[in-house]
């Protein structure tokens, strides 16, 4: 009896995409938390606007590609399992 592909509802591209998803994930976080850091340091919001709302946004848009990314593991491990 064969052994069924681990791996069988995934695409090259997809398992490609798979195992690089946690090193993906991991610079997303370590990145979110460097910014947080910066923003919690004292004083940080007393700065001008110019300084901080780049930071702000930063954080942001770092939030969203780590959901982004979370999601997207959640998708592909489905389907590998499926």
């Amino acid at each position: 009896i064969p052994v069924a592909n681990k791996n069988k509802k995934l695409s090259y591209k997809d398992n490609l995409e798979l195992t690089e998803l946690p090193l993906k994930i991991e610079t997303l976080e370590n990145k979110v938390s460097t910014i947080q850091a910066k923003m919690n340091e004292d004083g940080f919001y007393t700065q001008d606007f110019s300084y901080t709302q780049p930071v702000i946004d930063d954080l942001a848009a770092c939030e969203q590609a780590l959901e982004a990314a979370y999601a997207r593991w959640d998708e592909l491990e489905e389907l590998q399992q499926s």
